[in-house]
């Protein structure tokens, strides 16, 4: 991902026009910067994701082998809650 932007940052004399223009400093520091961070934050969020739908998963088994009527009305109540908080989050 990084010499994918620096390729387009060195493309078109890009480089050359904002050094002439001294506006940003260290520019390619800067690319560098944001696309760890980039990275960095994507990666976070994505294993977050991962491991909240493992443990949906597993301890959605596990409740409803304990009592399967539970379960459903515990699932209706967490979807229920969700789209309350959509939209009240909306107004």
């Amino acid at each position: 991902m990084t010499s994918y932007y620096m390729d387009r940052y060195l493309k078109n004399q890009t480089f050359y026009k904002i050094q002439s223009q001294s506006i940003i400093d260290n520019p390619d520091q800067r690319i560098v910067d944001d696309i760890s961070s980039f990275t960095g934050t994507s990666l976070a969020f994505s294993l977050t994701l991962f491991n909240a739908a493992v443990d949906l998963i597993s301890f959605s088994n596990i409740l409803y082998g304990i009592y399967p009527p539970l379960f459903v009305v515990l699932l209706v109540y967490s979807i229920g809650g969700t789209a309350i908080s959509v939209l009240l989050g909306r107004l």
